[in-house]
């Protein structure tokens, strides 16, 4: 990123001179002031998104024959973290219940609670999935539905679905069967908790009734204590949603190489108003330091 033309206040070509590296030093304070004003009017008038432009700047993907980036790098890296899209999105913009939290130094966005008892590599990928948001450029960022559950709560998510599954195919129960299998892996699991759930459904039942006799009259919560039925119970999971109408900008944060060897998506965006990927975390993204080294290793080759 270079300096500006004192002379343009088109804020588009300014900016446009920057990445094309035309332009001075920073030989005076007027000229500094019209970078920043510059750089705010483009954000406001959303020609671009500063996390994009920025992530070049630190990567050193920027031309910089005459070390001009270089002699303001740091004041530039400054202004540039100071408007950082995510620590400065209002969170209410996502619903009444989403909360922005900061997880290892990145703005994220979720449901109250979903990211206090994430494992530290669920964490440090939930951190980089967004921030590749950022890179890509999304003003909207992504939101965690859901993280960690303890036994309880996933007996309540595992009743909640079976109700929703047999209500919605004439209260029957086998519908309710048939969904738990479908979604979790551990078929034999997903039977026993059905085989509890089958003597407690009934006709009419509200979903309320259902996962309160779940959770009072059964021995599922007990069961899961021992058996596994999710990555959320260990930690290792999260859902982000995509009722947003955002499904492809999820998608293409899941298939960016940066993130798609860390975890593995299973799609359940046909959830109606539950609609989302769940994500298991396989791995934590590289630290800045491995990354850096790696990167050397590979010029050296």
């Amino acid at each position: 990123m270079f300096a500006l033309d004192p002379n343009q206040t088109d804020p588009k070509k300014a900016l446009g001179q920057l990445e094309r590296g035309k332009g001075g030093n920073f030989i005076s304070e007027s000229k500094k002031r019209l970078f920043e004003t510059v750089l705010q009017r483009k954000i406001v008038e959303n020609f671009v998104n500063p996390a994009r432009v920025f992530i070049a700047l630190k990567k050193g993907q920027v031309k910089d024959p005459d070390g001009v980036f270089s002699k303001n790098k740091e004041k530039i890296v400054k202004l540039a973290d100071s408007l950082n899209t995510y620590s400065e999105f209002d969170a209410s913009q996502l619903g009444s219940k989403i909360k922005k939290v900061m997880v290892n130094g990145q703005a994220c966005f979720g449901k109250p609670g979903v990211f206090r008892l994430m494992t530290s590599k669920c964490k440090a990928t939930v951190a980089h999935f967004f921030k590749i948001s950022e890179e890509l450029g999304y003003e909207r960022p992504p939101v965690i539905t859901s993280g960690p559950r303890g036994e309880a709560s996933q007996n309540s998510v595992m009743a909640n679905k079976y109700w929703r599954y047999a209500n919605k195919n004439g209260q029957s129960k086998a519908a309710g069967r048939k969904e738990l299998i479908r979604t979790y892996k551990n078929d034999k699991g997903a039977n026993a908790i059905s085989d509890m759930y089958d003597k407690i459904y009934t006709p009419g039942i509200s979903m309320d009734d259902f996962r309160a006799a779940a959770l009072n009259k059964t021995k599922v919560t007990s069961y899961l204590k021992s058996n596994n039925m999710s990555n959320h119970q260990g930690g290792n999971a999260f859902d982000v949603r995509t009722k947003d109408g955002h499904e492809d900008k999820i998608r293409a944060i899941i298939d960016h190489p940066e993130i798609k060897n860390l975890i593995q998506p299973y799609d359940e965006t046909d959830r109606g108003d539950n609609a989302h990927y769940h994500i298991s975390v396989i791995k934590a993204p590289p630290s800045p330091q491995v990354a850096e080294s790696k990167k050397h290793q590979r010029r050296r080759r």
